[in-house]
């Protein structure tokens, strides 16, 4: 992978130093982002008409849930939900 993000960058007319530093850079955030969407995901329900993704709980008393979705317009969009009984 970090070949080909390498690849990607001298192509786009980096050097091969730089290409090294911002295929390293992405992968780390590539990383970084797998491991964070691992814990937030709880699946999808449909709310108030929309797919949404369930990111889990939104306070620390476990009455909120947070669903993120995306708008018409192709906007990421949030929306908090109160848990009821």
């Amino acid at each position: 992978m970090l070949i080909k993000l390498m690849k990607y960058y001298l192509d786009d007319g980096y050097t091969l130093t730089t290409a090294y530093q911002k295929a390293t850079q992405f992968k780390s955030r590539i990383a970084f982002l797998y491991s964070f969407f691992k814990r937030v995901d709880h699946g999808c329900h449909e709310v108030d008409g929309k797919r949404m993704a369930n990111m889990g709980y939104f306070d620390d008393a476990h009455t909120k849930r947070l669903y993120g979705y995306i708008g018409d317009n192709g906007d990421v969009k949030y929306r908090v939900k109160t848990i009821e009984d």
